[in-house]
């Protein structure tokens, strides 16, 4: 068996990859999170940012510093970054350049060279070991007593709903905070790229997309996971994100049934978010009509929940309910 190897050191530029006959031999027990250790032991950082091997970013209450920590040098840096996705068990190569993993309580994204044409960039998020409630995230001032009644009352009546907002508005954390609030006696089925929502019932069920491998496997993606989830007797569908053609598979599905449904999309707004997901659903149904498209959508999500970030600061703005549909569009009221 070939002796292990040396762990990566950061005053040590003479360390090389490891060769291609051991690219299977993973030692864990030698992975250092090096310059990065300071800030992954930080439980006020949310998130850490590396761009180049002497520029590292973390965020803080929302807001972006630059560390005075760096990688000894460029050759350092692709050195841990080749151990971290060792780590994760999902190696970079000019094949899979891309990759995004899970580990413990951390979201892992790496892209590499191939890509970038200069240095990887990693970003590595952290979510919280306990889930967010409604009550944590009023606490925060996130949002008002009198918005946590109306969302009950949303849940308890099994009304769908998305979850809409712009990049690090806070849709996981809420959304975490919904599947809270879902009876334990109801089979919820959670539908994700990547592991990143709590499940406190025992009676719901975790599907995680796959991406293609050395072409060994055949790729998953969550049009085929809710297809698959219909087959499961689904009370309540959540999806992480919607992001493709599975909209036009989770609005058939809303529009048969499966009431209690919930989804995040990217959108500014809820006039802007229902145009987003009209062209997502067009994606796997481009021979519909855009009356029949509007009209089913109408029938399927109930209301949206817009979520926003002012500076540091994450809230919820408005909740929208789809009281209408004219020729011309949607009628929508800020309930």
């Amino acid at each position: 068996m070939p002796a292990p190897l040396p762990a990566v050191a950061d005053s040590d530029p003479s360390v090389v990859l490891p060769s291609p006959e051991l690219a299977n031999v993973r030692y864990f027990e030698d992975f250092s999170w090096s310059v990065l250790q300071a800030a992954i032991d930080d439980d006020e950082i949310t998130e850490i940012i590396v761009t180049k091997f002497d520029s590292i970013f973390f965020e803080r209450n929302g807001l972006l510093f630059k560390s005075e920590h760096q990688f000894a040098n460029p050759r350092v840096y692709d050195n841990f970054i080749q151990s971290l996705s060792d780590l994760v068990e999902k190696p970079l190569s000019s094949e899979k350049p891309i990759q995004d993993s899970y580990y413990k309580n951390l979201r892992i994204s790496i892209v590499g060279k191939e890509i970038t044409h200069a240095e990887a960039q990693l970003s590595v998020r952290r979510h919280p070991t306990s889930a967010w409630t409604f009550e944590k995230l009023f606490e925060k001032k996130f949002l008002s007593q009198k918005q946590i009644q109306i969302l009950l009352e949303m849940i308890q009546d099994r009304k769908n709903f998305l979850i809409i907002g712009p990049a690090g508005c806070g849709k996981t954390s809420f959304l975490n905070a919904c599947l809270a609030e879902i009876p334990d006696h109801q089979r919820t089925i959670v539908i994700e790229d990547t592991k990143e929502l709590e499940l406190p019932s025992a009676l719901m069920s975790r599907f995680l997309t796959r991406q293609t491998t050395w072409g060994e496997l055949a790729t998953i993606d969550q049009s085929h996971l809710v297809k698959a989830a219909l087959r499961q007797r689904p009370d309540r569908i959540i999806i992480g994100e919607i992001r493709g053609d599975e909209a036009k598979d989770l609005i058939l599905a809303l529009s048969t049934g499966h009431s209690g449904s919930l989804g995040s999309l990217h959108a500014r707004g809820a006039r802007e978010a229902l145009i987003r997901l009209e062209m997502l659903v067009q994606l796997g149904a481009p021979q519909w009509s855009l009356h029949s498209l509007r009209t089913l959508i109408y029938l399927s999500v109930e209301y949206l929940v817009v979520l926003e970030k002012v500076g540091p600061e994450r809230r919820l703005k408005e909740i929208v309910k789809l009281c209408g549909l004219e020729e011309t569009g949607y009628l929508l009221e800020t309930v």
